[in-house]
């Protein structure tokens, strides 16, 4: 009788407790907060690591607007992909190569018009270089043909420079034998497999990485757009502070 009513006075006194104890509520202060480079109030930006870029290199005096493909390849490989216009004539080949020389490159998706005489996409694999021929992608097709076909000819060439194959899956990576097979493979994009495979690659090139981050490391990476609120603003201060005092350390 006596460890029973223990046992009630015990039960009753944490049901008291329960409903007398005081809810903590998370805080609202911009400046609470144990890790500025780690919290998630501040919001996720995308964001470039350290290496170098897959440049997506248009030589065409007119160019196509492939920023949006560019960005959707970007996050489905978590790669840092650059768009540069550069419009200068020349073998194709030989200008998507030097490109991929300079400093910082690790890749070159080039687009060029090289006329009906050459191929629609050439692909270099083991010298990472791949050249779209605009040229051929013009047959037949009025600009939004020929802006989907363009867009379709980077996915693919993407996955065949970064270890890409012929894929099985729904996928842009279908065996394409003439434009009309190009134009009836309604996938632009490539499929999860080819793009682990094509991320596994990217990394052993020398790749950044890219893709979402903490606001806070977004900015001790030099990289977090301008603050928009109280939070990202005092995680912003916070982390500058950090790093000032970190530069004006006295070295040991």
């Amino acid at each position: 009788m006596k460890k029973l009513l223990t046992i009630a006075i015990t039960a009753l006194s944490v049901t008291t407790f329960a409903q007398t104890a005081p809810v903590t509520k998370p805080s609202t202060n911009p400046t609470a907060m144990d890790n500025p480079y780690r919290s998630p109030r501040a919001g996720i930006v995308l964001c470039k690591g350290k290496g170098s870029a897959i440049v997506v290199a248009d030589f065409r005096k007119t160019t196509t607007d492939l920023s949006a493909t560019v960005a959707k390849i970007s996050r489905f490989i978590s790669s840092y992909i650059e768009v540069r216009h550069v419009p200068v004539e020349g073998d194709a080949i030989k200008l998507a190569f030097s490109e991929r020389d300079k400093e910082g490159v690790a890749a070159v998706i080039a687009l060029a018009d090289e006329g009906t005489g050459s191929p629609t996409l050439s692909v270099f694999p083991e010298d990472r270089v791949a050249v779209i021929n605009v040229g051929r992608l013009k047959e037949g097709a009025d600009d939004a043909l020929l802006t989907a076909r363009i867009n379709k000819e980077v996915w693919r060439g993407m996955a065949f420079v970064l270890g890409g194959y012929a894929s099985e899956h729904p996928c842009a990576l279908k065996t394409v034998n003439s434009l009309e097979d190009l134009d009836k493979n309604c996938l632009s994009m490539t499929c999860p497999p080819v793009n682990f495979k094509a991320a596994d690659s990217a990394r052993k090139f020398g790749v950044a990485p890219y893709g979402p981050v903490p606001y806070g490391i977004a900015v001790k990476r030099g990289l977090a757009p301008a603050p928009t609120n109280d939070i990202q603003k005092a995680v912003w201060d916070r982390v500058m502070a950090d790093m000032a005092s970190a530069t004006n350390a006295p070295s040991k």
